[in-house]
């Protein structure tokens, strides 16, 4: 599938590079390589922001 014009060949990334309390600060922002579509009924989807919350503060 060609190369969109629009969409540049990396992406930002919040990757968890270990397992531990918030304060250890196990999220990283990484530059990544763009995911290829191989599949035309698959899509990739821009996301402008996003939250997740851990189960203790979900009560």
């Amino acid at each position: 599938m060609p190369q969109s014009k629009h969409m540049p060949e990396k992406m930002r990334a919040m990757v968890l590079s270990k397992l531990g309390p918030v304060e250890s600060n196990p999220l990283k922002l990484t530059e990544i390589d763009r995911h290829e579509i191989a599949n035309p009924k698959e899509v990739l989807v821009k996301i402008e922001a996003c939250g997740f919350a851990t189960h203790s503060y979900i009560r």
